[in-house]
């Protein structure tokens, strides 16, 4: 997905939906950074509701080579 907007968790939120939609009953394993918005409540509880469904993995604290966004800041 691509957003022309400043990301929010309601933005991300939408984004964990769709994906969770689109997998036809199967478990998506979600990797993601240490962004606050990755770690925010909403989304934690949000989480924890549809754990059969999606499963989110951190990268280490300080990963660049694991993480290929770092390459374009």
């Amino acid at each position: 997905m691509v957003y022309g907007e400043r990301v929010t968790v309601s933005v991300f939120m939408d984004f964990l939906n769709s994906l969770v939609r689109q997998q036809d009953d199967r478990k998506v394993f979600l990797i993601v950074d240490r962004h606050s918005l990755h770690k925010a409540r909403k989304v934690a509880k949000w989480l924890e509701e549809n754990q059969k469904k999606i499963q989110r993995f951190f990268l280490p604290a300080y990963s660049p080579e694991l993480n290929p966004d770092e390459l374009l800041n």
